[in-house]
């Protein structure tokens, strides 16, 4: 069933989702032509992109909820661009949002070994690297293990993980061990169900979705399409994380919430 046939059952509201996406996304290209009249990484550049890179999202999510594949795949491409552009790994991270793996793989050296990029941006471009699997670049994984070694319990995102939650399932997927995967990927599902159970309890806030975080989070959603593309990929093993949400107890509505976006993002057919 398509997310956006469940949204009723969530206390979420379509038409108000669809308004505030258009919305969004008229705030987002607002804020990219404001840039494109000041001087390319000036202070008031910056400020315009990262406002644009920051609407994109919430649309580009809003779009999930809606069950507009095409909608959201521009969207996250669009924010993806607009963080690549203030040169920020995070990009990375929309771009598992918007693209399949085959067009992601290889971004991530882009931002190089990253000596000029905040340390806990690092993460996403080890995460990137260790889900394209090169051999090639273990040497340079190494680099940038040894860059997060001291942020590690450095909390960065809507969740507040710390980066050592992305260097765990960096290092799973290098490795290639399902069960360490499986292992890496629950504190993700955890603390999303959690921000889930909480938003929900706000009759108030929640049908409006006023809140950081989204219930079509893209720190989430990110980080469980590349592990699903990496699992995919593989033939010698049978594991999905449908099969993980399907055993993992957490708050109902965030399993259908993810369920049906894997769904949505990898075809019914599989």
């Amino acid at each position: 069933m398509p997310l956006v046939e469940l949204l009723g059952e969530f206390g979420l509201e379509p038409k108000v989702i669809a308004r505030d996406r258009d919305m969004a996304a008229g705030f987002a290209a607002g804020h990219e032509r404001a840039a494109k009249e000041q001087e390319r990484h000036s202070d008031a550049w910056a400020t315009q992109m990262l406002c644009a890179a920051t609407e994109y999202r919430r649309a580009a999510a809003h779009s999930v909820l809606l069950s507009d594949a095409d909608a959201w795949r521009e969207l996250f491409d669009r924010a993806g661009r607009a963080y690549e552009s203030l040169r920020r790994p995070y990009a990375l991270m929309m771009f598992w949002c918007a693209r399949d793996g085959k067009t992601v793989y290889g971004r991530g050296r882009d931002f190089g070994g990253g000596e000029k990029i905040e340390r806990t941006q690092l993460p996403y471009v080890l995460l990137t690297s260790a889900a394209e699997g090169d051999r090639n670049e273990d040497e340079r994984r190494a680099v940038l293990r040894e860059r997060v070694a001291g942020a590690q319990n450095t909390r960065v995102g809507i969740l507040g993980l710390p980066v050592g939650a992305y260097v765990d399932l960096a290092n799973a997927l290098d490795r290639f061990e399902p069960v360490a995967i499986t292992a890496a990927v629950l504190p993700f599902l955890v603390s999303y169900s959690d921000a889930v159970r909480r938003c929900n309890e706000d009759r108030y806030h929640w049908p409006m979705l006023a809140f950081p975080f989204h219930p079509a989070e893209p720190d989430v959603l990110s980080v469980l399409f590349l592990t699903e593309t990496v699992l995919r990929a593989r033939t010698d093993t049978n594991i999905s994380l449908r099969s993980v949400l399907e055993t993992t107890p957490l708050f109902p509505a965030a399993t259908d919430l993810l369920y049906n976006a894997l769904l949505e993002h990898f075809g019914y057919e599989h």
